[in-house]
């Protein structure tokens, strides 16, 4: 793994708070690898007789802390919604979007999906919605379940995925604010309601992949909700 301009989130926070505590200039701490930090690492690399090239990897990140970088973290399992800013990047920063969201590509089953309502899968030249990129893939998966398993028909309305706002009634921040979640068939699954209709052949077409369902969980049942991500 390299951090360099353009990257974001908390390890590049931790390398800006070390530049900074050690005397180098990189402006605010603010997770965004921007031009002052380039400069920065540039810099300190000149000055440790490293490789120069503004760009931090093993060798730039042991000097500074006497560890190796950390690796990103596995996607094989959903991280707990605690870890989300940590694996999925902090949204409410500049540039975020552009550097994690990505199209979720499911014009392979146009044909049996193009019936869906609300929120179209159907744009100008794709098919598919917008999501967080390591999650992409597993959103195709279980999309893919649902055809191979002919439940297509299943699936009446599509909700959305990113919105980036705090969880009904909460004060931290809802999966849909990293697009890792999405909506389906909202009218009959209300937030709340006990007698939803979704039903387990569908769930577990993405429970299969590793979403987590918000029809199972105690006393505040979502039945239209998936996220990738576990509550705790």
């Amino acid at each position: 793994m390299m951090l360099q301009k353009n990257s974001q989130g908390q390890l590049v926070e931790k390398l800006q708070q070390k530049l900074s505590e050690i005397g180098y200039n990189i402006g605010f701490v603010d997770g965004v690898f921007g031009p002052r930090t380039e400069a920065a690492v540039l810099k300190y690399q000149i000055d440790k007789i490293l490789h120069a090239d503004g760009v931090v990897g093993d060798q730039t990140w042991s000097s500074l802390f006497q560890e190796q970088i950390p690796k990103v973290p596995s996607l094989d399992n959903p991280p707990s919604q605690a870890r989300c800013f940590e694996v999925y990047g902090n949204h409410q920063l500049s540039g975020w979007d552009e550097q994690n969201m990505v199209r979720c590509n499911l014009s392979a089953f146009a044909d049996k999906l193009g019936h869906v309502d609300n929120y179209s899968f159907a744009h100008k030249g794709w098919f598919g919605f917008t999501c967080h990129r390591l999650v992409a893939p597993k959103f195709q998966l279980a999309f893919k379940n649902v055809i191979d398993r002919n439940l297509a028909d299943k699936i009446k309305t599509f909700g959305g995925c990113l919105n980036k706002r705090l969880m009904r009634g909460g004060n931290t921040w809802s999966m849909h604010s990293w697009g890792i979640a999405i909506d389906l068939n909202a009218q009959w699954n209300q937030f709340g309601q006990k007698n939803f209709e979704m039903g387990e052949d569908l769930v577990k077409c993405f429970e299969d992949v590793g979403f987590v369902w918000g029809g199972r969980w105690i006393g505040s049942f979502d039945a239209m909700h998936f996220q990738y991500a576990t509550i705790r």
